[in-house]
C-alpha cells in the first residue's frame, strides 16, 4: 500500500515539474501524459461546486473511514477482495493528499480510447473495486454459508414432513389396532 501511495505521489510531482507548464508527452499512439487539474471527482463531475474541494475532501475521507471501519463486511476471505481493499485505500489516500496539498487532484494518464484523463490513484481505486467485487462473488466461505443456510431450510422442511408422516403413521397404527380388537 505504501509503495502505491509513493508511486502516485512521485508520478504527480513529476507531472507538476515537467508537464504542467507545457504540452503533454506522447508515449505511444494510444497513450500520452496530459496535465489536468481535476477539481471534481470521477471524470471531473461536481468540479463546479462552490467550495467543492472541501466538500469532496470530506466526502472522500468519510468514505475511506467507513470502508476501513466496515472492511469485514466489504472484504471477503478471498485474496482478490483483500488486495482490492488495499488498492482502494491507497488510491483514496493518494487523491486525499492531492486535495490537501494542491486543492485539486492531478490527473495525467490520457488513453486515446478512454473518455477521461486519470492518475495512478484512480487506477488503483478502479482495479481495487473490481477485485473486491470479484472476491466477494468468488468467496468460498460465503458460498459455504449460503449452502449451509439452504441446507438448514431443507432440513427444517424435512423435519416437519417427517413429523407429519410419523403422526399419520401413528394414526394408522391406532386405527389398525382398533379394527383388530
Amino acid at each position: 500500500m505504501l509503495i502505491l501511495i509513493a508511486l502516485d505521489r512521485w508520478s504527480k510531482a513529476w507531472m507538476l515539474a515537467h508537464i504542467a507548464s507545457g504540452p503533454g508527452i506522447s508515449v505511444c499512439p494510444f497513450l500520452s501524459f496530459t496535465y489536468v487539474e481535476n477539481k471534481g471527482i470521477a471524470f471531473g463531475t461536481f468540479g463546479m461546486l462552490r467550495n467543492g474541494n472541501a466538500l469532496l475532501l470530506c466526502l472522500t475521507i468519510i468514505i475511506l473511514a467507513l470502508l476501513i471501519i466496515f472492511r469485514r463486511q466489504f472484504c471477503s476471505s478471498h485474496k482478490a477482495s483483500k488486495w482490492g481493499f488495499w488498492l482502494v485505500c491507497a488510491g483514496g489516500i493518494g487523491n486525499i493528499c492531492d486535495r490537501i496539498i494542491y486543492g485539486f487532484v492531478v490527473d495525467f494518464i490520457n488513453l486515446s480510447f478512454f473518455p477521461a484523463i486519470f492518475n495512478v490513484a484512480d487506477s488503483a481505486i478502479t482495479i481495487g473495486a473490481i477485485l473486491m467485487g470479484w472476491g466477494i462473488l468468488m468467496d468460498p466461505e460465503a458460498k459455504k454459508k449460503e449452502k449451509s443456510a439452504e441446507g438448514k431450510e431443507v432440513r427444517k422442511t424435512g423435519s416437519k414432513e417427517e413429523k407429519n408422516n410419523i403422526g399419520c403413521q401413528n394414526l394408522k397404527d391406532i386405527s389398525k389396532s382398533g379394527e383388530t380388537k
